[in-house]
């Protein structure tokens, strides 16, 4: 049984419309760089080996946070990392696994946003400005996507003693072993038995 031209055409229309055309091609554009990047490259981090964010993680969030803070000292940035990375280590499997998503999807979402076939962490400065306010001006999710990241990197900024200072709060002083676990009037009551 052979079929025409036009019942092949037919055939072809009855499983995708224009638009679902259109959608799986975005999907597939979005997705082949991620799954091509699992798959072959295997990028270190400049950071010590974190428990908790793989090194795409760690390396989009410290670009994430220099552009939406203005702080551009690396050493802040590596803080942030760090400091994403014991907060990463409390959340739920689900939170988790969304914050991989959202940091993986700005990773590699530049070529929807400004044109160009490179990663967020790769791109210029001005470029990656660009991404996020692609991700800030965007829908539900896209803004919810932009909105935790940019949660997250003001929770690290304030988290970094200086920019306490700056606003006027004072620094917290870190508490001492000794005072922790040992607490004289606890011992005095005669709770030590």
């Amino acid at each position: 049984m052979t079929m025409n031209v036009s019942e092949q055409n037919d055939r072809v229309k009855a499983i995708f419309t224009r638009r679902q055309l259109v959608l799986w091609g975005l999907f597939s554009a979005v997705t082949l760089p991620i799954a091509l990047r699992f798959l072959f490259f295997n990028r270190k981090s400049s950071l010590n080996k974190l428990n908790n964010l793989t090194s795409i993680e760690s390396n989009v969030f410290s670009a994430a946070y220099r552009v939406i803070s203005g702080d551009e000292n690396q050493e802040n940035a590596n803080y942030a990392s760090k400091f994403l990375n014991n907060f990463k280590y409390n959340l739920t499997k689900r939170n988790k696994f969304e914050l991989k998503v959202a940091l993986y999807l700005v990773e590699f979402t530049p070529l929807i946003f400004i044109g160009a076939f490179s990663s967020f962490t790769h791109a210029t400065f001005k470029q990656q400005q660009a991404i996020l306010k692609g991700w800030e001006q965007g829908a539900s999710l896209r803004f919810a996507v932009f909105q935790s990241i940019k949660e997250l990197t003001f929770m690290s900024y304030y988290s970094i003693d200086q920019h306490l200072e700056e606003i006027g709060y004072e620094v917290p002083t870190s508490i001492g072993y000794d005072e922790v676990f040992y607490n004289k009037d606890y011992v005095d009551l005669g709770a030590n038995h």
